[in-house]
């Protein structure tokens, strides 16, 4: 069995958000995608992001 990867769909034009990149909207005192990735790598032994 391969170890798990995780995937993280981070495409989008953000539109209904005003526009720009959400991965690096700040959520709190982290930025939407290390908040994702902080609860995806315990779980997963790679992750792979897909950004357009």
């Amino acid at each position: 069995m391969m170890p798990p990867v995780g995937v993280i769909l981070a495409g989008g034009l953000a539109s209904r958000m005003g526009g720009g990149d959400k991965g690096l909207l700040q959520l709190g005192n982290k930025t939407l995608l290390e908040h994702v990735v902080e609860r995806l790598a315990p779980q997963v032994t790679n992750i792979v992001l897909n950004a357009n």
